[in-house]
């Protein structure tokens, strides 16, 4: 998106992102039944919000995304396919509500602050990985996946599940504190 005036951007398409997509402005994807796909870059300069409704609304990254400092990344609804080649990086969080979550690849999402509320993360022998320096919150969520901790996990409200193996690594914390 282009910067200007006029505030956020609202684009009702469905995305597919071959090149390089800068995200400039505040701007919301939404579609419903959206097939989104990224094989190329984004660069989130600005938070960016892809909202997914309707059956078969999924986004499949297979590219890289980049969070700026202060910035966020917000899946919602739907599938988010984490594909072989994908990397989610930055200075900036990534907030996943209300979806699946699909590894194809071993999760490399390597931000601050990664959130998963009422989201079921799936890949059979794939690992969810919460790296040092990094935070991992899990609200009303299940993980199907083995799930490393290296950072600082928490679980503050709520129910949440982790049905495959867990390992806490030296250094890091794992704050359960949620209800029942």
């Amino acid at each position: 998106s282009l910067a200007g005036a006029g505030g956020p951007r609202d684009l009702n398409l469905e995305l597919d992102n071959q090149g390089t997509l800068t995200v400039a402005q505040p701007l919301t994807v939404n579609k419903a039944s959206a097939r989104h796909a990224s094989s190329g870059s984004i660069a989130v300069n600005a938070n960016l919000i892809i909202a997914q409704s309707a059956p078969g609304a999924r986004f499949s990254n297979s590219g890289t995304v980049q969070i700026a400092s202060g910035k966020a990344l917000s899946v919602s609804g739907g599938e988010f396919v984490h594909a072989v080649g994908s990397a989610v990086t930055g200075a900036g969080s990534v907030a996943l509500e209300s979806l699946t979550l699909t590894l194809e690849t071993d999760a490399a999402m390597q931000v601050p602050a990664l959130g998963l509320s009422s989201t079921t993360v799936n890949g059979p022998g794939r690992t969810l990985t919460n790296w040092s320096g990094c935070g991992l919150t899990l609200t009303n969520s299940t993980v199907n996946t083995a799930l490393g901790n290296a950072g600082t996990l928490l679980a503050p409200v709520g129910h949440s599940t982790v049905n495959g193996a867990f390992v806490n690594q030296a250094g890091a914390l794992t704050r359960l504190t949620g209800t029942g």
